[in-house]
């Protein structure tokens, strides 16, 4: 929704909430889990607590996004890989893993 995430109501298509980041537009892929958000602008990824609405987490990197065993994978425009561990369904946030 113009670079920003606006959640509707499935039945009614009424909005219930939106998120917009702190600078530049929302692009790529997202990928939702239980209780988080993971989405990115070209420089930085987000993770927004769905219950709260809010921002826990971001880190300054972009690309490509994949998560599998609780990990969040990036595969970064300067051609590095993050990975980040995602615990779920803990909303507390993220914590670096380590670039490879």
């Amino acid at each position: 929704d113009g670079g920003s995430v606006a959640a509707l109501d499935e039945l009614t298509g009424d909005s219930l909430w939106s998120w917009t980041p702190a600078s530049g537009n929302l692009t790529g892929t997202m990928i939702v889990t239980d209780n988080m958000l993971f989405a990115s602008t070209n420089t930085t990824i987000y993770a927004v607590d769905l219950n709260s609405h809010a921002e826990v987490w971001s880190y300054a990197a972009a690309g490509n996004m994949a998560l599998s065993d609780n990990t969040l994978f990036v595969s970064g425009t300067n051609g590095t890989l993050y990975a980040f561990s995602a615990p779920e369904p803990s909303p507390l946030g993220l914590s670096a893993m380590g670039m490879l």
